[in-house]
C-alpha cells in the first residue's frame, strides 16, 4: 500500500468510484494512489452522472477542458475507423453513456465554443432536442436556436412549453423578443412559440393584456365581468376607472 493510500484492490475502487458523481471527490480519490488512478481510467469505475457544477474556480475552466477530461478516461472509449482507410475516430464503448452531465457554471459567453458543447453530448446518452431543458432533464446548459447564445438556469432563458420533449425550443431573451407571434407567461417566463395554440389565454384586458399560461391563470386571479363577459385580471380589477367602466355600466 502507498504512503498516505488505503488498501483496496481495483475492483473495489472501481464499484466505489461508479456511485460518486461529484468530480472533485472523484479527482481527490484518484489521487491517493496508483490503484485509485487506474481504477478512474476503466469502463467499470464510470457513473451514471457526473456534475462539475462542484469544480473550484469552474468560471475559469473551459468546455474545451471538460473534454480533455473525459477524453482521458480511456476505458470509455475505442478508436473506430472511418470510411477513409486509416483515419481513425473516438466512439464511445457500448453501455457507457450518462444519464445526466451538469455543466452549469463555466464560462457562457464564448460562441467559439459551441462545437465543444457538442462534443460534451456524445457522453449522454439522450438525445437533447427530445428531453427537457436545463435541470429538469439530462443537460443544464443549452444553446439558443437563434443565435446559438450559452444558456442555463441562470440565464434569462425561454424554452416553448409545447416544444419541451419533443422537438426542444430554446431561445434567449433577446431572440424571443425578436420572434413573431410569440406568447410569453407574465408570471413564469415561459413561452409558446408561433407553431402551437396553447396552452395560453391572452386577457383581454384594456388595462394591462396581460398573457398568462395555464399552470399560472389560477395564481393571476382571472375573472370575467358580470355584465359584458370581458376577460379581466386582477391588476385591471386594482385600477379604478377601468374597474369601475367593466363592472358598473351596462353594455352597449
Amino acid at each position: 500500500m502507498e504512503p498516505g493510500g488505503f488498501d483496496v484492490s481495483t475492483d473495489l475502487a472501481c464499484v466505489i468510484l461508479s456511485k460518486i458523481h461529484d468530480i472533485p471527490t472523484r479527482a481527490a480519490l484518484m489521487c491517493v494512489s496508483r490503484v485509485w488512478r487506474e481504477a478512474g481510467k476503466e469502463k467499470a469505475s464510470f457513473p451514471t452522472e457526473l456534475d462539475f457544477t462542484t469544480v473550484p474556480n469552474l468560471s475559469e475552466v473551459g468546455y474545451g477542458d471538460i473534454a480533455e477530461f473525459m477524453e482521458r478516461i480511456e476505458g470509455i472509449h475505442i478508436m473506430e475507423e472511418t470510411r477513409f482507410q486509416g483515419v481513425y475516430r473516438q466512439t464511445l464503448r457500448d453501455g457507457v453513456a450518462l444519464d445526466r452531465m451538469r455543466l452549469a457554471g463555466c464560462p457562457l459567453d464564448n460562441k467559439a465554443n459551441n462545437d465543444e458543447v457538442d462534443l460534451l453530448d456524445m457522453y449522454v446518452k439522450h438525445d437533447r432536442s427530445k428531453v427537457k431543458a436545463f435541470d429538469k432533464g439530462p443537460f443544464d446548459v443549452w444553446t439558443c436556436e437563434e443565435c446559438e447564445a450559452f444558456l442555463d438556469d441562470k440565464s434569462k432563458a425561454f424554452v416553448c412549453v409545447d416544444c419541451e420533449g419533443k422537438n426542444t425550443l430554446v431561445l434567449c431573451e433577446d431572440c424571443v423578443e425578436d420572434v413573431d407571434e410569440e406568447e410569453i407567461c407574465f408570471k413564469c417566463n415561459q413561452f409558446l412559440c408561433s407553431k402551437h395554440s396553447g396552452p395560453f389565454i391572452n386577457l383581454d384586458c384594456d388595462t394591462c393584456g396581460e398573457v398568462f399560461c395555464m399552470n399560472c391563470l389560477g395564481e393571476a386571479r382571472v375573472s370575467f365581468c358580470s355584465r359584458c363577459d370581458e376577460t379581466i385580471c386582477v391588476r385591471a380589477l386594482l385600477t379604478p376607472p377601468k374597474a369601475l367602466r367593466l363592472t358598473d355600466q351596462p353594455r352597449n
